[in-house]
């Protein structure tokens, strides 16, 4: 492998890496989403799977999460608007994700087929280098966000004792 080929394989390598630790995170939220969900309605585990994840979006389940939060947290202004912040950010975070989830990375090639050594997304030939900066931010305000759903969920636990 030329050079150019060697950094294109380290920029596909860091991209891999970059999208798998920004799916993890992601998925984390819509973890800590579902067990605000079973505790608002206080559900059993197995029922509240049935029910949340017959709901095939994460933004439908996210707005089940809202409109069952203000039912159930009407007197609670401070942790309804606490975990409609947290919801927000989510909403945010979301469509960056689904950006890295769904866009289709490739090699570069010319017309004749030479590799031209140089990751982008198909379709578009946009660069890699400036989406592995959005998709490390997707990991990191994926993490800060679940810090902030999960003291929600805490302080709805503490509630409920």
């Amino acid at each position: 492998m030329n050079d150019a080929e060697v950094e294109a394989d380290k920029t596909y390598r860091e991209l891999e890496a970059t999208v798998g630790a920004a799916m993890l995170a992601y998925n984390d939220l819509a973890h800590e989403i579902f067990l605000i969900f079973r505790t608002l309605t206080k559900m059993t585990h197995g029922r509240a799977e049935i029910v949340f994840f017959s709901i095939k979006s994460d933004k439908q389940q996210r707005d089940l999460v809202r409109a069952l939060a203000k039912v159930e947290l009407a007197s609670e202004e401070a942790l309804l608007d606490g975990l409609k912040k947290a919801l927000d950010a989510v909403e945010s975070i979301a469509k960056i994700r689904n950006d890295a989830a769904h866009s289709i990375w490739g090699y570069e090639f010319s017309e004749e087929g030479e590799n031209l050594s140089s990751v982008v997304k198909l379709r578009t030939g946009e660069a890699a280098g400036p989406f592995i900066e959005q998709y490390k931010k997707v990991k990191d305000d994926s993490v800060d966000t679940f810090g902030r759903l999960n003291a929600v969920r805490r302080l709805l636990l503490a509630r409920a004792a």
